[in-house]
């Protein structure tokens, strides 16, 4: 097959020539996405050249590679002059036997009179270990459908090389459901799923929490009319859509629930960065109440289309912060749901986000505190 090539994007360098400045586009192609080489694969990078001044001049390009963490003596000397004119490429290799990080170094050099007037660029690359197999244990929080910028086969290509199986994101029930009661996967999420069954990966879907038909408020937890209708709706028809179903067989319900700012019913915001245990608490008891009704659409779904959905819950932002419960946002948030769920089962998994943060741990100490 043809291999894909992948563009990079390096600064725009101003050389000082003939007593004016230069500016000179710099870019560079490899057919490896993420400039992540695999086993084998020798790094090379094509690198271009486009004088925007349109003026030809000659220039030196010195190319150094380094290995990272390491004396600051470059594995690789190379270095050319030419006479340039609009766009100019070359090509920088390294046959690299060792696995790891490493640095392309880019200087280009003008003369002006009798001084040399230079500029540095750097291109980060690595040569990592291949994987032929994909490790479902293992995955990689995606967000490439709300991400429209990123090329996600790109992505998803670097996930599969490195041998992850699962891939985290989001189906926005606004994106999904843009006229009530009518549901259509978006062109950028048929193609997540697509790419799914293509890359033989798995998806963990996350399921939003409003939509501006029902609820005016976006980042906020449904209204409790929205939730015992609407959103219900949303969980089922989603979960019913061939493309998901062929692919996905987990869930999670709302990423992140507990920085979500208000509850629809009220006018008020509950924030987030509170020590008012209360609030938080109530928070939480809203949020188990979502948990129940995506859980009975799951069983629906389960039962009805004879499918294993399996749901998880919380997926908290943060569960450190201090020891002190008051002082814990977070905490506070998840026992307030766990005390209105009182012991029913209502997710099949616990989802947490291992971020770390500043604690007053005494056995971590203080050197622990500041990193």
């Amino acid at each position: 097959s043809t291999a894909q090539s992948y563009v990079g994007k390096t600064d725009k360098v101003e050389i000082l020539r003939d007593n004016t400045y230069s500016p000179i586009d710099i870019s560079h192609e490899t057919e490896s996405a993420g400039n992540i080489f695999y086993d084998y694969n020798m790094p090379e990078f094509n690198i271009s050249f486009t004088d925007l001044s349109d003026e030809g001049a000659s220039f030196k390009a010195e190319y150094n590679i380094y290995e990272y963490d390491k004396d600051m003596n470059p594995v690789l000397k190379q270095s050319g002059e030419k006479e340039y004119y609009g766009t100019s490429s070359e090509k920088v290799s390294y046959n690299a036997e060792k696995f790891g990080l490493y640095a392309l170094e880019l200087t280009l050099e003008g003369n002006v009179g009798d001084k040399v007037i230079s500029q540095r660029e750097w291109i980060d690359f690595s040569k990592c270990v291949g994987n032929d197999n994909l490790d479902y244990k293992m995955g990689v929080g995606s967000h490439l459908i709300r991400n429209t910028d990123i090329p996600m086969e790109q992505a998803l290509t670097i996930m599969t090389k490195g041998g992850f199986g699962l891939s985290r994101d989001d189906i926005s029930w606004g994106e999904y459901e843009k006229e009530k009661g009518v549901y259509e996967l978006t062109d950028r999420q048929e193609e997540y799923f697509d790419l799914m069954a293509k890359y033989k990966l798995e998806p963990i879907i996350i399921l939003s929490a409003s939509n501006a038909l029902y609820d005016s408020a976006p980042n906020a937890f449904p209204s409790d009319d929205t939730l015992t209708s609407a959103y219900g709706n949303y969980v089922k028809n989603l979960l019913s859509e061939p493309k998901v179903s062929a692919v996905c067989s987990m869930i999670e319900a709302i990423n992140e629930p507990d920085i979500l700012m208000k509850h629809n019913k009220t006018p008020q915001s509950v924030k987030i960065y509170t020590n008012t245990a209360e609030q938080n608490e109530e928070r939480g008891r809203i949020y188990a109440s979502i948990l129940k009704t995506t859980n009975q659409a799951v069983q629906e779904i389960n039962t009805e289309k004879n499918e294993d959905y399996k749901l998880g819950g919380f997926s908290l932002c943060m569960i450190w912060t201090y020891n002190d419960p008051i002082k814990s946002p977070y905490l506070r948030f998840a026992e307030g749901a766990l005390d209105e769920l009182d012991g029913e089962q209502a997710f099949d998994a616990l989802t947490l986000h291992p971020y770390g943060g500043p604690t007053d741990d005494p056995e971590i100490g203080e050197d622990g505190r500041e990193n």
